[in-house]
């Protein structure tokens, strides 16, 4: 992996909260954190987070972690065993882990990681003043996508035909639909969309997208992203999602808030409410900074050769 730009971490005196770990009291506070699907590698940045602030997992906190493999029915199911937990804070990651946290509790602390609009998803009231129990990180994931899609246009300027694979089991569909629609009134791509109501339906869309003459593809990030990419590299298409991740995973690339510094902030959330504070008086907090990352051996694999131009843009570029 070869780093394309070194950044200074903006607000750096915001995200540096203080160091003391709650092994100062004898209780062991328990972290539920909730995921729709993808726990990876959201989960292992998250619990490095924690131990820079100097939880010991196991010792000083114990996590509870829950994921729904993409199903609503669980991931509400998940929200009501960590509610019955009696977790101090549930950490929630992305749109509908928040709204299944949300609605399984008005009382236990919420921290959203990373959610794609929480304003817009009615999570939250305002970012300065989010009200009730919920604070934490919140992308815009819909302008994020419209981007996503210019980059994937720059990436394979032969496909006139992009899909846009959504899931329609996430709220937030619509949303992020609007913003890549908004980016394409200059892209002027011919937009082939496809809903997924279930995880089981990939392959068949995939099939679908390919008979269709689909040229490259942006992916929803809640969708099962290690079978989307299987798929796309069997049927050789070009794939693209705002979720740092994707890229990492196989896909050709991702753009997206730079989720250390997402999950740092979120985990300095948590450290807050365990010391004491009320999500209430959290502001909820935006990235400052993007990451485009592109993966060469995945480029290779369906033998496309990257505008320099590209190249030159990328933070990260995955040999």
């Amino acid at each position: 992996m070869i780093a394309r730009r070194d950044f200074l971490v903006s607000g750096a005196a915001a995200l540096a909260w203080p160091l003391r770990a709650s092994a100062q009291t004898a209780r062991k506070p328990v972290i539920g954190v909730l995921f729709h699907s993808n726990p990876e590698p959201t989960l292992g940045i998250l619990r490095g987070a924690l131990q820079r602030l100097g939880y010991r997992e196991g010792e000083t906190i114990q996590l509870e972690v829950r994921v729904a493999e993409g199903s609503n029915a669980r991931l509400s199911e998940m929200a009501a065993e960590l509610v019955a937990r009696k977790v101090e804070v549930i950490v929630a990651i992305t749109t509908p882990a928040a709204l299944a946290a949300k609605a399984a509790t008005e009382t236990i602390p919420i921290v959203m990681g990373a959610v794609a609009d929480a304003v817009g998803s009615k999570l939250v009231a305002s970012l300065a003043r989010p009200g009730g129990n919920i604070t934490g990180v919140s992308g815009a994931v819909g302008e994020l996508a419209g981007k996503t899609l210019g980059l994937l246009r720059e990436a394979v300027p032969s496909a006139s035909r992009i899909g846009v694979l959504l899931n329609a089991s996430d709220p937030f569909y619509v949303r992020l639909l609007e913003g890549i629609e908004a980016a394409n009134l200059a892209a002027k791509a011919d937009l082939q969309i496809f809903k997924i109501a279930n995880f089981g339906q990939v392959e068949a869309t995939f099939e679908t997208m390919g008979a269709n003459g689909i040229g490259a593809a942006v992916i929803q990030p809640t969708l099962p992203l290690q079978v989307v990419i299987a798929q796309a590299l069997k049927h050789r298409l070009p794939t693209a999602s705002p979720i740092r991740g994707y890229a990492e995973a196989g896909g050709l690339l991702s753009y997206a808030g730079h989720s250390q510094e997402m999950l740092s902030v979120a985990a300095g959330q948590v450290d807050q409410i365990l010391r004491g504070a009320k999500p209430v008086d959290i502001a909820v907090r935006q990235p400052t900074r993007f990451e485009l990352i592109l993966n060469m051996k995945t480029a290779k694999a369906l033998g496309l050769a990257l505008p320099p131009l590209l190249l030159a843009q990328a933070d990260e570029v995955i040999e």
